[in-house]
């Protein structure tokens, strides 16, 4: 489900699914993984996969409906429209140069290495 706010002139739209996975998180947050290792039937790797795969399953579905949310809306409508993907919070490195330091350490082995 498409959900929608405004603030201020902007409109923000999202994916419920996203919501989805933070009802997830928190669940595997709360869930007790050193009780259930103590139980020698449950298998708890498998449930630690099993939140992986069904939060990349969530993430999908909630970049799938987004997407095809904004590719229907006509272009008129997409002026003032921001929107809004899980994991959207970190910043872009722009035209940032990366300098690299190369140092050479001595072999203790071999007395002529520098």
């Amino acid at each position: 489900m498409i959900k929608t706010t405004q603030r201020r002139n902007k409109k923000y739209v999202t994916s419920s699914y996203f919501d989805d996975i933070r009802t997830l998180r928190r669940s595997k947050f709360d869930t007790d993984m050193r009780d259930l290792r103590r139980n020698y039937n449950f298998d708890v790797y498998r449930l630690q996969q099993a939140y992986v795969s069904q939060e990349i399953a969530l993430w999908k579905r909630g970049c799938w409906e987004l997407s095809d949310y904004v590719a229907k809306l006509p272009n008129d409508q997409l002026k003032d429209l921001e929107t809004v993907y899980m994991g959207q919070d970190w910043a872009e490195l722009k035209d940032e140069t990366v300098e690299t330091v190369q140092r050479i350490i001595a072999d203790p082995d071999n007395p002529n290495s520098e």
